[in-house]
């Protein structure tokens, strides 16, 4: 709002599911931040959303494997070269070991605790969806992922714990200590022509990440303030119906001078 910007990266019509809420904490904060939430809104109407974790082909063959009453070490040394992809016949599984993992492969096995997800409701949440104590204490986590939510009507809220917060607060630590200079997260001067030049010629290694190319065109000027955080990314800059086409970006309201954004 502040430089007049487009929000339809948020609102765009094109976008058919609910709007994507995420909230950025400094990576060793987010446990405060998760425990605020359920002190302030209670264990009644705030949970976690779960994980559904599914068999994968290591997996299935280790627990095929234990049912069927092999030894682990022999079942360790066997799965060490199984990974993404299922066994084939000339491997040195059993055949019955073989026969159950590939029954088992892709279907469910248990429910993890998604790392940042949550839902609010007005009404206490165990009426929308089965609620069960998590593992880890003080947490609640629905019995649903986050498909299961978004079919409930529920909007998910993600925490996202941002490693790269938590080096621009020690940054900004280290600069007070040594230059007796105060900065916080909020008054990290935005027009330091240093950093834009950086940007300009493309020097952003390890700055954030980059944004995926998912949004149309219109949508795209919404994203420039992330695009300058990120540095150039010329392939956002296709049009819609003439994908192999590079367009110039239209002209950024925040850099100085109002230049046009590097091609």
């Amino acid at each position: 709002m502040r430089f007049g910007l487009l929000f339809e990266r948020f609102l765009s019509l094109e976008k058919a599911g609910p709007p994507d809420i995420d909230l950025d904490i400094e990576s060793h904060r987010r446990e405060e931040v998760i425990q605020y939430v359920y002190t302030r809104y209670g264990r009644r109407h705030a949970a976690q959303v779960a994980n559904m974790i599914t068999y994968k082909p290591r997996l299935a063959v280790r627990d095929a494997a234990r049912a069927l009453g092999y030894p682990e070490a022999q079942t360790r040394e066997t799965t060490r070269h199984i990974h993404h992809t299922p066994s084939g016949p000339d491997s040195a599984l059993p055949d019955d070991v073989r026969s159950l993992a590939s029954h088992l492969h892709g279907l469910p096995r248990h429910l993890g605790v998604h790392s940042g997800g949550m839902v609010l409701t007005r009404q206490p949440i165990g009426q929308i969806m089965p609620v069960e104590w998590a593992t880890a204490q003080g947490r609640s986590v629905l019995q649903g992922d986050k498909e299961d939510v978004a079919a409930a009507g529920l909007i998910k809220i993600d925490l996202l714990g941002l490693g790269m917060l938590s080096a621009l607060h020690t940054a900004c630590d280290l600069i007070r200590e040594h230059h007796g200079i105060t900065y916080t997260l909020a008054s990290i001067p935005q027009d330091d022509p240093g950093v834009y030049k950086m940007i300009a010629r493309g020097d952003t290694i390890g700055v954030s990440v980059p944004p995926a190319p998912r949004y149309p065109l219109s949508a795209q000027h919404g994203m420039l303030a992330s695009d300058l955080r990120d540095g150039p990314q010329p392939g956002l800059w296709r049009t819609r119906h003439s994908p192999a086409v590079m367009q110039k970006p239209p002209t950024c309201a925040c850099c100085p001078g109002n230049r046009s954004f590097p091609e």
